[in-house]
């Protein structure tokens, strides 16, 4: 028996016995140390992943720091997402991952410009509110201006918003439809923008352009077909035919008496007209001095004829309180409705 075992053993066949036995034994001890470092189901420590993103730190990276801040900015749909990791790994295969932070930003929609007018009629918001009137943001949002350089000055100052204002330079009864006005399709003349904008309050401020070569009949004549063009083409509209305003006494292009005989003009010429849709404003009288009647310093905007910011502030605060003693917001209220 001896024999046989010794015979056995150095039998070519029990060398390969040996043998494959032997690698058996080495890759079970093989396994069983991979299951250890990697339990089943896990997934590799190497990677972390966001959603459906996924942020990557190799350990056999040669590139690799021992301390590696990976951050990502993530996109979905219309929301931002800022996402940051701090990855800690070792020189060995192991890598730890100590933090994970995610935040998540508020969703905000992209604002989407448009290139077409307003509405005719649309309220819209001035930069500058002023009055002291409790009505006087439901008058400011609606109000339109029209006239000249002076008008202009309420959309140059920011009490309305360009898509409200009818007025320029040299405008004046004399000229008014010389003058055009674009708001988004084509140019119009100023009786076409106010019908095209369908005011509910329309403030008209001119003549300051007409007093030194023409005469106040004059004026109003021209002035009454201007105000009854609009009243066919816009209805509901509600005038404001506002006074010539002064000039510093040391101005030598009109006077202050001139100026005053043309507003007494047009206040007895709207007086005439007696609708409950036409008035007239003293506008003459908020800027004026009470001991010269002229324009009073405070006010001038440097040449003595037109007005700094503060003289609308004035003029709307007055404007406001005038119109709280007339039908016009009610009137205004039942167009609206």
């Amino acid at each position: 028996m001896k024999n046989r075992i010794v015979n056995l053993i150095k039998s070519p066949s029990f060398a390969v016995f040996l043998f494959i036995a032997a690698m058996l034994a080495v890759l079970w001890a093989y396994g069983s140390k991979k299951n250890n470092e990697n339990p089943a189901g896990n997934t590799k420590p190497s990677s972390i992943k966001v959603s459906a993103d996924v942020v990557t730190s190799r350990a056999n990276d040669t590139n690799i720091n021992p301390v590696t801040s990976v951050s990502s900015s993530i996109t979905r749909t219309s929301t931002a997402a800022l996402v940051s990791a701090t990855v800690t790994s070792s020189t060995t295969v192991s890598t730890t991952v100590t933090s994970t932070t995610v935040t998540e930003a508020a969703a905000t929609e992209p604002e989407t410009e448009s290139n077409e007018a307003p509405s005719p009629g649309q309220p819209l918001s001035p930069y500058l509110y002023a009055g002291e009137s409790p009505n006087s943001a439901f008058y400011q949002e609606r109000l339109a201006i029209a006239g000249d350089s002076i008008a202009s000055g309420f959309h140059i100052y920011g009490y309305i918003p360009t898509e409200h204002n009818i007025a320029t330079e040299s405008v004046g009864v004399c000229n008014y439809e010389n003058f055009t006005f674009n708001f988004g399709y084509g140019e119009m003349g100023m009786v076409d923008a106010a019908a095209y904008m369908q005011p509910k309050l329309l403030y008209i401020s001119m003549g300051m352009n007409d007093t030194p070569n023409n005469s106040p009949d004059w004026f109003v004549d021209e002035y009454y077909n201007l105000i009854t063009q609009i009243l066919e083409r816009v209805p509901d509209v509600n005038i404001v035919a506002a006074g010539i305003t002064p000039v510093a006494d040391y101005v030598s292009y009109t006077t202050n008496e001139n100026i005053r005989n043309y507003n007494a003009s047009l206040e007895n010429m709207i007086n005439s007209i007696g609708s409950p849709q036409v008035y007239y404003f003293d506008a003459y009288s908020v800027l004026a001095d009470s001991s010269t009647l002229a324009l009073s310093s405070e006010y001038s905007a440097g040449d003595g004829i037109h007005i700094s910011s503060d003289s609308y502030n004035n003029i709307l605060t007055a404007l406001f309180n005038f119109l709280d003693t007339t039908p016009v917001m009610e009137q205004i209220l039942a167009s609206e409705s």
